[in-house]
């Protein structure tokens, strides 16, 4: 039998997953969050970030701000970085623990890495375990754990892996063998391994672009003058983030679920080979008027040497893109195939079903450029003033400029 979440310390809030997994809670009547936040880089107070994202979420209701206290902490400090009392009080009162914050930066250092992956694993560990109501931990891991090892990749613990594309798979692998080690002692926790996590299945909405998106601009050979690698049959894992927060809230309040390894992917699948896939950006693209370029196929080393000049004596304006390159390029050409048989079964008998791409890869895409084209709060200011501005002078009649070349083209 379920036991329902009755208050629940989620770190992670205001990202991609975790803002799923928040939304979800909410609509539980029964259910109040914790939920760790840091203050913005802009001195936005924590509880100012919270009452912001509930409303982005469209909670207006006073009861719904009740039951959602932020605390403010930081998961690369020991104890989160949360001063006593506040973790006595979380001790006493949470009874489930959903850890979804992490830094999906693939080019920090490893010491970096390990501060924003292993650090709050640990911490978050040591929380829970010292809980006096404890029920349930949920862990947010990454499929990325599974490195460079070849052909399939379980759904288990992963021995023999030596070697890692960069040093946030590093890190959440070495994350992953504390939480091996609390569950052998007795921690009641699941194990998520996401894949690329992309927006809604339905919708497209998603809180913050990442890794997939920026593969679309790259596929669209906008990047890189039309030079793109020669795929062969490559595939690209991607997975949906309701679907994610929907397994993840699930086995939550499913005791049976302890000990358990998610593997939250799409597995392979013809409809994700890189070559199907730039098809799809640019028939996408196009319907926006964007121009994609795809003048010349290369081995993937040749661009590897074309990414370490543009990056170390190429012009300003190209160096970023020049340093994420060879980050890309580290996924292509792998042998390496996401095994998520037992996670289906289980999620299916759970009445949760795993959207098929086919279905919804236009639709994320479309709503990467619809967002990616529309106009920032400051530009909507200006334009906005610069319209009141046009009406006093014209006597009330309004004018509407075209868009700029770099608004339509700008992704």
């Amino acid at each position: 039998m379920s036991v329902e979440a009755t208050n629940v310390f989620l770190t992670g809030a205001t990202g991609v997953v975790g803002t799923e997994v928040l939304r979800r809670l909410i609509e539980r009547p029964e259910t109040s969050v914790t939920a760790l936040v840091r203050n913005s880089a802009s001195g936005q107070q924590a509880e100012e970030r919270v009452k912001s994202l509930l409303k982005s979420l469209g909670y207006r209701d006073v009861e719904v701000f009740n039951r959602v206290r932020p605390v403010t902490g930081d998961i690369t400090k020991h104890d989160l970085g949360l001063d006593p009392s506040t973790l006595t009080e979380i001790k006493s009162t949470c009874t489930h623990f959903v850890h979804c914050a992490g830094k999906v930066k693939l080019s920090q250092s490893i010491e970096e890495a390990r501060r924003h992956s292993v650090t709050p694993a640990k911490s978050v560990i040591e929380l829970a375990s010292a809980s006096d109501r404890l029920q349930k931990v949920e862990f947010v891991s990454t499929i990325g754990v599974a490195g460079k090892l070849e052909g399939d990749v379980p759904e288990q613990r992963l021995g023999g892996v030596n070697e890692y594309h960069n040093t946030y798979e590093q890190s959440k692998a070495e994350a992953e063998v504390h939480c091996f080690n609390a569950i052998d002692n007795g921690l009641p926790m699941s194990i998520h391994r996401p894949s690329m996590v992309v927006g809604d299945a339905s919708t497209g909405q998603v809180s913050q672009y990442q890794v997939f998106y920026h593969l679309c601009d790259f596929l669209s050979g906008r990047r890189t003058c039309g030079i793109l690698p020669r795929f062969g049959t490559q595939m690209v894992d991607i997975v949906p983030v309701n679907y994610v927060a929907d397994c993840i809230v699930d086995s939550l309040s499913t005791p049976a679920s302890v000990g358990k390894i998610f593997h939250l992917c799409n597995g392979p699948s013809p409809d994700l080979e890189m070559e199907k896939l730039r098809n799809t950006v640019q028939r996408i693209y196009g319907e926006f008027d964007i121009d994609c370029i795809d003048r010349l196929r290369l081995p993937k080393w040749v661009l590897l040497t074309a990414a370490w000049l543009g990056k170390n004596l190429g012009p300003k304006h190209i160096r970023g893109s020049a340093r994420a390159l060879p980050h890309l390029l580290a996924y292509l050409g792998r042998n390496q195939v996401f095994r998520s048989n037992e996670t289906q079964r289980w999620m299916e008998s759970r009445g949760i079903r795993r959207p098929d791409p086919v279905d919804y890869v236009d639709r994320i895409i479309r709503r990467y450029i619809q967002d990616s084209q529309a106009p920032t709060r400051k530009e909507a200011k200006i334009a906005s003033s610069v319209e009141s501005h046009v009406k006093h002078a014209t006597g009330g009649a309004s004018a509407t400029a075209p868009a700029s070349e770099e608004m339509v083209t700008s992704t």
